[in-house]
């Protein structure tokens, strides 16, 4: 047996409102049908939880997979989406066969995981060890720059070689910011979708006609109350957004204070008019000095295209 859900008001929600990342998951039901569910949960305008499809299938394995994702392919209307999961090895298979490699981002929570595990076979004493090797994966993961990746990687090399060639062969080009050719708007995570699995548990134990009545209900409540609150909104942009904004903002400012002595440092002289350049944009005036609510998200964008095209000059 196989059903497959998408809401009409789902779908044009995720095609004209919604970022372009879908997160997938799965979870076993456990009444009359003992099957599992299936998920793929977007972002909404300001981070929350924007269910998009839902499918009943018997298994996780990769026939059902690959089914689920041919439908929610074929509601998307063409729009390029970034898939990002846990890396079950039936989702591996169906995103690269339907979506492309390029498209998939993988959970960067079940990676640090699997970075523990290893981490836990080193011959690395003390919890200080470990936690520290766990904070330079953190930098490797989150570095938004090649310049900053590379530093953060030379010194997991330096603190353990077996660490460094873990992070070499576990396709970093899937779960670290500056590898990932795509955009995937800072979501590193799964997480949503087992959110989304947390706020249906009770539903699971249901037949799947109660549970699509019931899911339908809680949907619809859930999406008024989002639209709701965007009336008490002070600027252009949800709350969330707003502190994102703001402190990427902040993260810029502190490349203005570093960014050059880095590039001086290496060597790199040809890097200087392009940083007086980005640093002298009015652009940049803007988001340092106007309201961050005029342009913002445009704003933020810019400061993060920018750096990766100043990046790409070195």
């Amino acid at each position: 047996m196989q059903l497959f859900i998408a809401h009409a008001f789902s779908i044009q929600g995720f095609i004209k409102g919604c970022q372009p990342v879908l997160a997938i998951d799965s979870c076993h039901l456990r009444g009359p049908y003992k099957g599992a569910l299936l998920s793929a949960i977007a972002y909404d305008v300001d981070d929350g939880m924007f269910p998009l499809a839902l499918g009943v299938a018997s298994s996780e394995n990769y026939e059902d997979w690959y089914w689920f994702l041919e439908k929610l392919k074929g509601v998307l209307d063409g729009k390029e989406v970034v898939i990002i999961s846990d890396r079950h090895q039936g989702i591996l298979r169906s995103v690269f066969e339907l979506f492309g490699i390029g498209n998939h981002a993988y959970c960067y929570r079940h990676v640090k995981e699997n970075f523990s595990s290893f981490l836990n076979k080193q011959n690395i004493r003390g919890k200080k060890g470990k936690e520290d090797a766990l904070l330079l994966l953190d930098s490797i993961a989150y570095a938004r720059l090649e310049i900053n990746y590379n530093e953060a990687f030379e010194k997991l090399v330096l603190f353990n070689d077996n660490l460094g060639k873990w992070v070499a062969e576990n396709n970093p080009e899937h779960w670290a910011m500056s590898k990932f050719l795509k955009k995937r708007w800072d979501k590193m995570t799964s997480n949503i979708p087992e959110s989304f699995n947390a706020w249906l548990r009770d539903e699971h134990h249901q037949t799947i006609y109660t549970l699509l009545l019931m899911h339908m209900d809680k949907l619809v409540a859930m999406l008024d109350t989002h639209m709701r609150g965007t009336q008490k909104w002070k600027r252009v942009v949800g709350l969330k957004t707003e502190e994102k904004l703001m402190s990427n903002i902040m993260s810029f400012n502190h490349y203005q204070h570093t960014i050059c002595r880095k590039f001086v440092r290496m060597g790199v002289c040809k890097i200087a008019p392009a940083t007086y350049f980005l640093l002298s944009n009015p652009l940049m005036s803007d988001v340092l000095q106007e309201d961050p609510a005029k342009d913002a998200l445009s704003h933020s964008l810019l400061i993060r295209e920018q750096f990766i095209a100043l990046d790409a000059m070195a």
